[in-house]
């Protein structure tokens, strides 16, 4: 799967060299990982912002999605393969070429979209298409708990985890972060902030909302909140004010849920007109920020340059962007038709240009 992306997107690879991804924890609490250091973004939008954003990061279909193996037994690299086959087994629009020959394929004969490592620590991936700004020698997703012999306790335990990251890979944000699982109501946060200022590289209070609290506002989500989602942390027990009664307090996933399904079936549909279908809804969605008085202009400024950002430039072309206008009022770019434009728009009036919407607060 090859985006070709605009302009605009070169300019934030410089600008924003602080790319988004997602780790996982242990069963005690302790965290498991993240990706290489990077320089931090120099400016970010409000951080139920985000959610949209990463939502955006969505590989286009038609095209196979490339993976290399950069180290790992070949029985850990085919155990791999076989684990996500699960994602493309639910998304129609999904291929997922891991292999030269029916065997494994080595990063160091092909440079490909995701490269995996099981060498480094944690386990971690960068979301979706942020996986392309990666220098090629570089790991975008890894399993560091998938070491030493393939034993069938380790297949159990490190499936979940395997799901998980390439949900990431795939654009996934976690579910625990969606609006509605109330999980920022149940954690007892003094005992969560002291966790992760423990840990062997601490966590500052700013990055722990950023990956614990809600990273999309509630108006604007796209999908019912799913409690069994593999996306799903399973944080400690000792995390929650009611410990175990705490509704936001799961058992670790090993499998995909029916809504882990049908999300994917969304953003990967059989044909590209499909998949557009999807972003016109986003693009929608991203109007509503975009004009709405509960961020201020700065925030939404931000939100607009990253949106754009991580737009597909052919899905830019058919569907077209958000901008800012000098009023403050935004401006769609472009013919879409989605009604979630008009049905959600809360910042100003609505104007038909041409098969554009615009909106001036």
């Amino acid at each position: 799967m090859k985006l070709q992306r605009g302009f605009l997107s070169a300019l934030l690879v410089c600008f924003y060299a602080s790319d988004t991804h997602a780790h996982s924890f242990n069963a005690d609490g302790t965290h498991a990982g993240e990706p290489p250091s990077r320089e931090a973004a120099p400016q970010q939008p409000n951080d139920v912002l985000q959610g949209l954003i990463d939502s955006a990061k969505v590989w286009e279909v038609e095209e196979d999605l490339t993976l290399c193996f950069m180290d790992g037994a070949i029985d850990t690299q085919e155990f791999f393969l076989q684990v996500v086959k699960d994602w493309e087994n639910a998304a129609p629009g999904l291929t997922i070429d891991g292999t030269v020959n029916g065997a494994p394929r080595n990063c160091a004969d092909e440079v490909t979209e995701l490269r995996i490592s099981f060498n480094q620590e944690g386990n971690w991936s960068y979301v979706g298409t942020d996986a392309e700004k990666i220098p090629a020698k570089e790991a975008t997703l890894n399993i560091g708990t998938l070491t030493g012999p393939l034993t069938n306790r380790l297949r159990k335990r490190t499936r979940g985890s395997i799901l998980h990251e390439f949900g990431h890979a795939l654009g996934l944000k976690h579910e625990h972060q969606h609006p509605d699982s109330n999980c920022e109501a149940q954690l007892d946060w003094p005992t969560v902030y002291s966790a992760f200022e423990a840990f062997e590289v601490p966590w500052n209070k700013q990055k722990v909302d950023a990956n614990i609290r809600p990273i999309i506002a509630k108006e604007i989500e796209l999908t019912p909140y799913d409690r069994s989602s593999v996306m799903h942390y399973a944080l400690p027990a000792k995390w929650f004010l009611q410990k175990t009664q705490a509704t936001c307090y799961v058992e670790k996933a090993n499998i995909l849920s029916d809504g882990d399904k049908a999300i994917a079936a969304e953003r990967y549909p059989a044909t590209l007109e499909e998949q557009k279908e999807y972003f016109d809804r986003l693009i929608g969605n991203a109007a509503t920020v975009a004009g709405s008085d509960k961020f201020n202009r700065k925030d939404r400024e931000l939100f607009v340059e990253e949106f754009n950002a991580a737009l597909p430039q052919s899905i830019i072309n058919v569907s077209g962007n958000v901008s800012m206008s000098q009023s403050g009022g935004i401006n769609v770019q472009g013919n879409v038709t989605d009604s979630a434009i008009i049905e959600n728009f809360n910042g100003g009036a609505l104007n038909l240009n041409g098969g554009a919407v615009s909106a001036n607060d």
